[in-house]
């Protein structure tokens, strides 16, 4: 410059089709921002070739605007050509010279000539110069490395790393600025660690959003990225406050990639033109490499530490829970959800099962103005969709709202809340409530801290379950104190080879004994003392070894003064880990009273079976002597319907009553004249019609007299059939009561094989041939087997 006497000059590079200013003198910041490179293919006019122009370069449209404010009047173009080291190649143009006046003429063509002729000189100077820095950056780059490789690997916290990383990047790399942005989980926004400028740390944990073009080259293409001049990139136009502010002009961006994931952002800033070569471009990339793997491990170990210490405050709350009067536990469960996920803001929802409701019980981080007012209007339905919290409790299911202003369901507690986590607060089905964390930034929880909060609610709930189970144990021994001293019924736990060992005061009263203290002083041998016949008590003992348990117990006890009673004794048995029976508890009733009021109920009962017995019977022999020709016949068919129904196994009850009915089955001829009863020829339609009005009006006798057993229903169903072809009812199948198809079948035996006015005897073998042929039709199956059964293998008679 000092030969061509001039003072503003630059040197221009080619690097990656690019022509990129590397050195310069005299030019302003503003000059060198607008042209620190050039594309190959569109170069400008007055670096396209060589040349001096000392035209009013202005007025020839040669030099755009900004050049004006430099007050350029001589501007000289001088090419720069390395020989070729290969034959027959053309020289190799690697940049190019300018040197420029704001004088008119102030750079000669001659001294331009001079310095043309000196073009390969100077070139390999250049050349040289710029490999041999090249060689001294490589050199820096791997000590570098090196440096921050074995300084990583001595931390692994978060912080401790970064800083590392910030530290040990030189300036004598050409990094005025650098800094370290990690993503968050949506990989939509990166939040800067710190930025080191020469002066010192000036921003440290702010949040910058990142332009659509620039997310896709460090997200999805994983690349980096070059801006030469950030004045005039569209891309950092939202921060271009924070460019201007810290005079800020080239920028390589390196993506911190581990396992095809980007982390974060390595940001390398200049405060003059820099041109970043490929060495650089493979350096940083190298160490954000390094850096990513260390941040990850150093994330990962923060991630356990954070977790053992969540968990710990876990355990902690889980007592404080336990242990903390009800109106408290809402407290004690934000408070610990504050210090375990590092929150600001959370309220708690508690259910309210008689309505199915979710009210606002308390809340962090807000005024108390704010929370009373949130009490009043934050009430939500199970299920109830608007809010979410009602939605969150009936599905029991997390929900995520990283930007909670967009959702339409969404109810606002405060205008500055951005983001929220809902948690459902449950254990097993039981809802408790939901807790939600809130916060004034979008995405504000990442995936580990809403797993801890999940984490958080799961314990939480399970000291909830635990505490609701305690207050119902008290309530429950409270309640059993309450029945155990003031309870009618005698309860025990006892020995069963010894005596008492527990007793309430209704049991002293039942033995006759002034306290419990006295029974279990006073009894020790059970077996012997207790019980007026000790094979009854080996009875009860062997029982409750048997089957665990055993109800109504029914025995003979003496009493302090010797004196029987009758007791019931509901008994279940407590037994140790290995099955041993240790001791019986349960429950002895004094049921003296009702013992005698059982035999004298017995007592008069059997006198009115015996009487109403007797009365059938009389009314079966009346009916006899007014039908001599049937005389016997209900006798006889009693006698079989009674030997059927015992055959297939029926209860002695429901044999009893086949009994009763079929004594008087045929009670309802009484109204039915004798002459039409013991007519020896055929009947008429007529008269058979009055006939069948027997089983009808047999029942309307007998329905009002109340019988242990359904002896009117059996009456009137006697003569219905299988297939609904009977009368009076017409009834079918199983709409017959068992009991009269059993009469059914007998009395059509005993009257096919006995003497009638109107036809002969037929005999047992057609009888049981004619229900046979019936069988399934006319009559039930089963009692057609066993009724042939009986004659054919039972050897049964008719008396």
């Amino acid at each position: 410059m000092d030969f061509l006497h001039v003072r503003l000059a630059a040197i221009y590079l080619l690097q990656h089709n690019e022509l990129v200013l590397r050195a310069w003198q005299g030019f302003s910041d503003e000059f060198r921002a607008q042209t620190i490179s050039f594309s190959i293919d569109n170069l400008p006019v007055w670096i396209q070739k060589p040349g001096v122009f000392n035209e009013r370069l202005n007025e020839k449209g040669i030099l755009p605007d900004f050049a004006k404010k430099e007050g350029i009047q001589t501007l000289a173009c001088i090419p720069l050509y390395l020989p070729s080291t290969q034959k027959n190649k053309k020289e190799r143009w690697p940049g190019t010279i300018i040197v420029a006046s704001r004088h008119y003429e102030g750079v000669s063509k001659e001294s331009i000539s001079a310095l043309t002729s000196m073009t390969h000189q100077l070139a390999m100077a250049i050349d040289h110069f710029y490999t041999s820095q090249a060689a001294q950056e490589r050199l820096i780059r791997l000590q570098t490395l090196r440096e921050i490789d074995r300084a990583i690997i001595q931390h692994l916290e978060l912080k401790e790393v970064l800083n590392v990383v910030l530290k040990q990047v030189p300036k004598k790399l050409g990094a005025d600025a650098v800094a370290i942005s990690l993503m968050n989980e949506e990989q939509t926004r990166s939040r800067v660690f710190a930025m080191r400028f020469p002066n010192g740390t000036i921003i440290e944990k702010e949040t910058f959003a990142i332009s659509e073009s620039l997310l896709h080259w460090f997200v999805d293409r994983q690349r980096p990225v070059i801006i030469y001049n950030l004045h005039k990139d569209p891309r950092v136009q939202m921060h271009r406050t924070l460019i201007h502010k810290r005079k800020l002009v080239s920028y390589l961006g390196v993506p911190l990639v581990v396992r095809n994931k980007t982390i974060g952002i390595l940001h390398i800033l200049t405060t003059k033109p820099k041109v970043f070569t490929d060495e650089d471009i493979e350096f940083f990339h190298t160490l954000g490499g390094q850096a990513a793997i260390a941040i990850e491990n150093a994330q990962m170990y923060a991630e356990i530490a954070r977790r053992a210490e969540a968990v710990e405050e876990m355990l902690r709350t889980q007592l404080k829970i336990v242990s903390a009067r009800p109106e408290h536990i809402t407290q004690v469960i934000l408070e610990s959800l504050q210090r375990c996920i590092g929150i600001e803001k959370a309220g708690m929802f508690r259910y309210k099962e008689k309505t199915r409701t979710l009210i606002l019980e308390d809340a962090i981080g807000f005024s108390p103005e704010v929370v009373n007012q949130a009490r009043q209007s934050l009430i939500f339905r199970l299920g109830e969709k608007r809010g979410l919290v009602g939605l969150v409790a009936l599905t029991h299911k997390s929900l995520y709202l990283p930007d909670c202003q967009t959702d339409p369901r969404w109810v606002q507690v405060e205008p500055t809340i951005c983001s929220a986590y809902l948690v459902p607060l449950v254990f097993g089905r039981h809802l408790f409530g939901v807790i939600i964390l809130l916060a004034s930034e979008r995405y504000a929880f990442p995936a580990p801290q809403r797993i801890l909060a999940d984490l958080f609610a799961h314990y939480a709930g399970a000291a909830l379950e635990t505490a609701r189970l305690l207050t119902q144990i008290q309530e429950a021994e409270r309640q059993y104190r309450s029945i155990f001293e003031n309870a009618n019924e005698g309860i025990f736990q006892l020995i069963p080879s010894g005596g008492f060992i527990r007793a309430n005061p209704a049991l002293a009263r039942i033995l006759g004994y002034d306290s419990p203290e006295e029974v279990i002083r006073n009894i020790t041998d059970t077996k012997h003392q207790l019980f007026v016949e000790p094979n009854s008590y080996e009875e009860f003992v062997n029982l409750v070894e048997k089957y665990g348990l055993v109800s109504n117990f029914e025995s003979q006890i003496y009493n302090k003064d010797n004196r029987k009673i009758w007791v019931s004794i509901n008994a279940h048995g407590i037994r140790d880990v290995a099955g041993t029976l240790l001791y019986c508890e349960g429950t002895i009733e004094d049921i003296t009273r009702r013992k005698r009021a059982e035999k004298k109920l017995r007592q008069t009962f059997e006198k009115l079976q015996a009487a109403l017995e007797g009365t059938v019977y009389s009314l079966a022999s009346a009916f006899e002597r007014r039908d001599p020709y049937t005389a016997g016949h209900q006798r006889r068919v009693t006698n079989l319907a009674c030997a059927i129904a015992k055959e297939m196994g029926l209860s002695q009850k429901q044999i009893q009553g086949i009994r009763m009915a079929g004594l008087i089955h045929d009670l309802g001829k009484i109204y039915v004249p004798s002459e039409i009863l013991s007519r020896p020829g055929q009947l008429t339609e007529s008269e058979f019609n009055i006939i069948k009005t027997h089983p009808e009006v047999g029942y309307q006798i007998l329905k009002d007299v109340e019988f242990p057993w359904p002896v009117a229903k059996i009456i009137l169903q006697h003569h219905e059939r299988m297939n609904g072809s009977g009368y009076p009812q017409g009834l079918s199948g199983d709409e017959i009561l068992l009991e009269a198809r059993i009469l059914a079948v007998a009395d059509a035996v005993e009257a096919m094989s006995s003497h009638r006015p109107y036809r002969p005897a037929l005999g047992i073998g057609e009888a049981l041939g004619e229900i046979l042929k019936g069988k399934g039709v006319l009559y039930a199956p089963e009692v057609v087997d066993t009724c042939v059964g009986l004659f054919t293998e039972k050897r049964f008679t008719f008396e």
